[in-house]
């Protein structure tokens, strides 16, 4: 496992390493291309019937996303994970290792963060906010059908989702303070008990409250559930076209979305 944030390049090599040493239940294709020519790779593991989509890379200037995915496909492929999930017969993980490669290639917040530790000096905050590059909304896949907008990524994104048909898609994010919560577009039963058990195991604080998440529902503490749209109304402000955004592309085929939020500093894993 990394001990260390990777970069984008360095997961996608780390990637094709996985998938020879593992030929017969993963494959990396080229889903797509960005604005600028660069590949969208799809990393699949497993060969069951029920898809598992993994969005990283969402936003340039949250690193984490890129490194969990892969050590989440090494883990499944070592059969490091005891759940139905994880039954490679039955489940296929797709991870789309990066979504946003272009803004990516503006941002050297991995390099900045290099090997995370609980509370950094103030020389290594200033590095990261000096290396932080982040898009406005309009240019943001997930988001930017909101703003009116379709860009290729997007549409690599949706046609993934049409393909696949994923019983769940997280994308993956992270916080620059505070502490790790989820958002679901729809209810998950069960899964607030596994989540905080993840989150004391590794020493990572709960947050009960964000703007992320203002007025949507919360039935346990740091999860929160899109309400339906009927209510949307009340969303924060920015929020109240989500119905249009990527997240909520499953639920044409029955899925929920999973947005998974992770304080950068608060731990070392």
């Amino acid at each position: 496992m990394p001990n260390r944030l990777l970069t984008v390049a360095e997961v996608s090599v780390a990637a094709r390493r996985l998938v020879s040493a593992h030929a017969g239940t993963s494959r990396l294709r080229r889903a797509g291309t960005s604005r600028e020519g660069r590949p969208l790779l799809l990393l699949s593991v497993g060969r069951g019937a029920r898809h598992v989509l993994v969005v990283a890379g969402a936003h340039a200037d949250e690193p984490t996303g890129p490194t969990t995915a892969l050590t989440l496909a090494r883990r499944l492929l070592r059969g490091g994970i005891t759940s139905p999930a994880a039954d490679l017969t039955r489940v296929t993980w797709d991870f789309l290792l990066c979504l946003d490669p272009d803004a990516a290639a503006l941002s050297r917040t991995a390099e900045a963060c290099g090997g995370a530790v609980p509370a950094p000096p103030a020389h290594a905050l200033a590095a990261y906010y000096r290396a932080s590059y982040r898009p406005l909304a309009a240019e943001q896949p997930e988001w930017a059908p909101i703003e009116g907008r379709h860009l290729p990524e997007t549409d690599v994104l949706l046609g993934l989702v049409d393909t696949l048909r994923p019983v769940v898609q997280c994308s993956l994010h992270n916080v620059d303070a505070g502490g790790t919560f989820l958002q679901l577009t729809s209810g998950l039963p069960g899964v607030e008990k596994p989540f905080a058990r993840a989150a004391a195991h590794h020493g990572i604080p709960l947050q009960y409250g964000t703007f992320d998440a203002l007025h949507w529902e919360t039935p346990a503490p740091a999860v929160h559930v899109l309400p339906p749209p009927a209510f949307r109304h009340r969303l924060a402000a920015g929020s109240s076209g989500i119905g249009r955004a990527t997240w909520c592309a499953p639920e044409a085929y029955g899925g929920t979305t999973a947005i998974i939020e992770v304080p950068l500093w608060a731990s070392r894993a």
